[in-house]
This record gives structure tokens, C-alpha cells and sequence, in this order.
């Protein structure tokens, strides 16, 4: 873990805080749980909370042996509340239940009614990284059934087994492909590491060319660099030799181009220097941030020039490969870096006196900052970081810990509810309707940003082929929010290619970042904010790519 990513976890780390101020008492929640079981539940699985006793319990049990939407939320509600699900073994039972009472994965999955939610319960346990023994008397049974499994329980095994590194089904897609779309096969196979030329037939999406650019052997590769798809060409500069990087230096693409520049740049091209430096130079938002981190020693003139860079996340960037390479900090760049406005750079140069065992310069330095007047608009677990450095020891709780959840800067309940917004990008127009009836906060948080405009020139800063866009930091390094975060709206909306989630850094810690899915994963299914989905736009979403700007959001 990165001295960075450290900081970032223990900065956002999950925050405990219910969605209401005033916690329904039993009655209420009782008569809520008959009359709005779905919505009721919901409250249950994003808080924790539910008012004990054993007709409580034994409502939601009676709910979860129902079927249907109810039947999940309510097994999922005992998951969260750590309660036995029903005996009986349903669908809903078998996906949520406790890891304790995971039934015989072998049973179950010649179940064909409860293979598809054991497969389920697989993926969310990789989220919830519980041990690889749960899994591991479900890999050959599947292979068995494989050529008895419809399509849609063979593509979810597909999608799990990838994820789980298992070639186990290679033989088995191979001799019986069903009517897998091409993506889907290619994925696994990438997914696994199956390295050969094939045909597939017919034209491949934009999502299949570039697995297949992932399975194709690194010597077959040079046809690609003429992919019309940028995800291609960006797969083509990882993999292929670096002979074939050479032209991509100059790819139209200009993230494809920086991978080109990095890629040549480590082997110890000066192509790939000179290259690097440049984009470091002048290129603005993620990319140009991504350069500057790269840079070395040898680049000093420059880092020291992006040290006074107007753009935050350039100044960062550049403190970090500044203090990476080992350079010089005398009394006035630190003093600088002390008093950046830019809350972040202050806290790396507090964590790197700390990491380099100077204790005592660094609880000296974190005392000066936490002292500042303009630190009480800094993020309250900047104070706490800044606490535990001075005091030697873990902070204590937060305001936000202590009080509840803070103040939002909108009222859900007053705000216009459009159920269609279009964010206007370089590429072209997503259109996304919104989920209003199950993130309303995150519904109503993105609308009132879009509405002051806060969305305008933003950068799309993550893009990662296969997985997601992501974009909403205003310092374009995937670090920065609106000044306040929203509760969790899990729900069971499964993260299809299109939906769209909000990003987070735990529970309580999401705000204005924002992801689109470019394929499903399931794995993602009850762990973040899912809000919208993607309409019209498909084509653009495949043509975006990290530096693509946001021009505006339109309600």
C-alpha cells in the first residue's frame, strides 16, 4: 500500500451514523415493516438497525421465507442483524444466509432453482473476502452441470469463476458455448489467462475486442494497434513489445499515448522521458497529475516548478515523486507544503516526517496546521489524522461519529425530482434516468450539484477497460467531494453494464464521484450506491476515456 493510499484510508475510513436522527421506535417500525415491507427493510440493511425482540426478528423471518424482492431484503436484513435465515432453503435463504449455515455447495448446485443464488452468494462473498473454503467444493459440480445450466446461470458462473482466477469451465465453454455473447466468453478467458488466437465470428463490441486484445499471445498483436477502440490500443501498449509502443506515442487518444510514454519510459527510453515530461508539463487534469507522479530525480527542474502549479492535484502529484525521489526539502518547501490550501498536501508532508521516524517534527508540524483558522472547513477526519500524529496515540470520535450524520446542504424532500438527467461530455451525451425510489439522497445530491454547476469542466479521472468511468473530483485525482458525504443507499440493484453508482471510501463517506458501469459486476451488487442507469449514450460510454471532460449536466 502506497504512503498515499494509507493516508486516504485512514483520512476516509467508514464513518458510523444512522440515516435518521430519531431511530424508529418498535411500533413504528413494526407498522412500517407491514405496510412498506421493501422500504422498511432497506433502512435495515443500510443501518444495522432494527428494534430488538423476537417478534421483530420473527416478522422479518416470516417475510424472507415470501419469495420474491421482500424474500431477499428480509434474508439480507438477518445477514446485516446477524440472524438465522429461515430453515427452509429458498433462493433468498441460500444467497444471504450466514456464513455458518452455507448449506452443501454440491447440493446446492444441482438445485437448478438454487444454483443461480448460490453463484450469488460466491460473489458477494469475494466482496466480503471470507475465507477461499467456502468456495472450494463448488468448482467441480458446476463444471458437471455446466451443459445442463441455461445461459444466464452459465454466464454468472463465468463471471465468478473469472473473478476467482478458476480455468475450471475452459474445457467446458469451449465444447459447449450455448449463446454466450462473445464478451462474456472472452472476459473469462482474459479473466483466467487462456492466451491463443481464435476466431469468434462475426464483428466484436467494443468490450469483446478488447478481452480478446487480452487473450491474444503478445507476438499476434501488432493488427491490433490499428483497433478503432482506444481500450484496444491501450491494451495493445501493455502487452505487446515494445517496438510496437512507438507509434502510440503519438496516439489521438492521449491516455494511450501516456501509457505508451510510461511504458517506454521505464524500459529507459528517452523517447518515453521526453514524452512523459511533456505531458507532466502541459497537459491539464488526470493525466498531466498521473505524469508528474512519475517523474524522478532527474526531473527536478520541472517538479519543482509543478510544486507552485494553480492546479491542486498537480502540486500533490508533484510533492509525491518530489519526496519518492529523495530531493532536497529545506526549511521554505516545507513551510510551503505547511501551508498549502489544498488540504492534502499538507497531510502528506506530516505522514512522510512521521513515516521517517522524525515523531517529534511531526507532531510539531501536524500542531501548526491543526491550529490554522481555515483547517475548520478541512475534512473533520484530516483533524483526527492530525490528532493521532500529535498525541501519539488513536484519535477520539469524530463530531460526525458523535452528532449524527452532518448537515446536507439540500432537503430531499423539497428538491424537484427529474427522472432524467443528460451529462454533456467531449465524447457526446449520456442520458440517465434516476432511482429515485432507491437512493434518494444520491439522487438528490446529484441533482443539486448539476444545478450550481458543479459537474461543468470536471474530468472523468478513473477509467478502467471492462470495469468502470468514473468522475466528480475536482482535483481530478479521485480524492476530492463536494465538502460533505451522504448515507449508504445499498440495495439489491444488481451493477449492470450502465448502472450507475456512487463511489465511495466506505460506508457514510460517499459525495459527488460518480461511476458508470462498462460490463457487470455482480461483485459490486450491495456494497455501493447504485442511482441511475444509462439510456441512450452506449457508443460514447466505450469512447471515454481518463482526461475526457465533463462540458455540463442538464436537467
Amino acid at each position: 500500500m502506497s504512503g498515499l493510499s494509507l493516508i486516504v484510508l485512514l483520512l476516509l475510513s467508514p464513518v458510523s451514523w444512522r440515516t435518521s436522527e430519531e431511530p424508529p421506535g418498535r411500533g413504528q417500525y413494526m407498522e412500517e415493516l407491514s405496510r412498506e415491507p421493501w422500504r422498511t427493510l432497506l433502512y435495515t440493511v443500510r443501518t444495522g438497525f432494527a428494534p430488538g425482540g423476537s417478534r421483530t426478528i420473527g416478522e422479518i423471518r416470516r417475510l424472507a421465507g415470501e419469495g420474491g424482492k421482500t424474500a431477499r431484503l428480509a434474508c439480507w436484513a438477518l445477514m446485516v442483524l446477524e440472524e438465522s435465515a429461515p430453515a427452509q432453503s429458498t433462493p433468498a435463504a441460500i444467497e444471504f444466509c450466514l456464513p455458518t449455515e452455507l448449506p452443501d455447495p454440491e447440493r446446492a448446485i444441482e438445485d437448478p432453482t438454487l444454483r443461480y443464488s448460490l453463484l450469488l452468494r460466491v460473489l458477494h462473498s469475494i466482496a466480503w473476502e471470507e475465507p477461499d473454503s467456502l468456495w472450494e467444493g463448488l468448482y467441480r459440480p458446476v463444471a458437471e452441470a455446466w451443459p445442463r445450466m441455461p445461459d444466464s446461470t452459465r454466464a454468472l458462473a463465468l463471471e465468478v469463476f473469472g473473478k476467482l482466477g478458476r480455468a475450471d469451465l475452459v474445457g467446458a465453454l469451449e465444447s459447449c458455448p450455448g449463446n454466450l455473447p462473445a464478451h462474456v466468453r472472452l472476459r473469462y478467458l482474459s479473466e483466467v489467462g487462456v492466451e491463443r488466437s481464435f476466431s469468434i465470428g462475426g464483428e466484436l463490441t467494443p468490450l469483446g475486442a478488447t478481452y480478446m486484445a487480452r487473450c491474444v499471445p503478445a507476438a499476434d498483436l501488432e493488427p491490433y494497434l490499428e483497433s478503432p477502440y482506444w481500450a484496444v490500443r491501450h491494451t495493445v501498449c501493455k502487452r505487446a513489445d515494445l517496438a510496437l509502443t512507438i507509434s502510440l506515442l503519438s496516439d489521438p487518444v492521449a491516455c494511450v499515448a501516456l501509457q505508451a510514454a510510461l511504458r517506454r519510459a521505464e524500459a529507459g527510453y528517452p523517447d518515453g522521458r521526453e514524452a512523459l515530461t511533456a505531458i507532466a508539463d502541459s497537459m491539464p487534469g488526470p493525466l498531466g497529475n498521473r505524469a508528474a507522479r512519475e517523474l524522478s530525480a532527474g526531473d527536478s527542474l520541472l517538479l519543482a516548478e509543478l510544486l507552485e502549479h494553480p492546479q491542486p492535484g498537480r502540486r500533490l502529484a508533484a510533492q509525491e515523486a518530489w519526496l519518492d525521489s529523495g530531493l532536497e526539502v529545506d526549511s521554505a518547501l516545507a513551510r510551503r507544503w505547511e501551508t498549502d490550501p489544498y488540504w492534502l498536501v499538507p497531510v502528506v508532508w506530516v505522514y512522510h516526517l512521521e513515516a521517517s521516524g522524525e515523531l517529534g517534527r511531526a507532531r510539531t508540524t501536524a500542531e501548526r496546521i491543526a491550529g490554522r483558522a481555515e483547517c475548520v472547513d478541512r475534512p473533520q477526519r484530516l483533524l483526527s489524522f492530525l490528532e493521532e500524529i500529535v498525541t501519539g496515540g488513536p484519535a477520539g470520535a469524530t463530531e460526525m461519529e458523535e452528532g449524527g450524520p452532518p448537515d446536507l446542504p439540500f432537503d430531499p424532500d423539497t428538491m424537484r425530482r427529474p427522472s432524467e438527467v443528460t451529462i454533456h461530455t467531449e465524447e457526446g451525451d449520456l442520458r440517465v434516468s434516476l432511482m429515485w425510489d432507491v437512493a434518494p439522497l444520491a439522487c438528490s445530491g446529484f441533482v443539486h450539484l448539476a444545478e450550481r454547476d458543479f459537474y461543468d469542466g470536471i474530468y472523468f479521472h478513473r477509467v478502467e477497460p471492462g470495469f468502470v468511468v468514473q468522475a466528480g473530483c475536482p482535483q481530478s485525482n479521485g480524492m476530492g467531494g463536494p465538502g460533505y458525504t451522504l448515507p449508504n443507499e445499498r440495495s439489491l440493484v444488481r451493477y449492470d453494464r450502465g448502472v450507475v453508482g456512487m463511489a465511495d471510501a466506505g460506508l457514510n463517506t460517499a459525495g459527488s464521484q460518480f461511476f458508470v458501469m462498462l460490463d457487470s459486476h455482480g461483485r459490486l451488487d450491495t456494497r455501493y450506491t447504485a442511482f441511475g442507469r444509462l439510456e441512450e449514450g452506449w457508443d460514447v460510454l466505450d469512447r471515454i476515456s481518463v482526461g475526457t471532460r465533463i462540458i455540463d449536466v442538464s436537467i
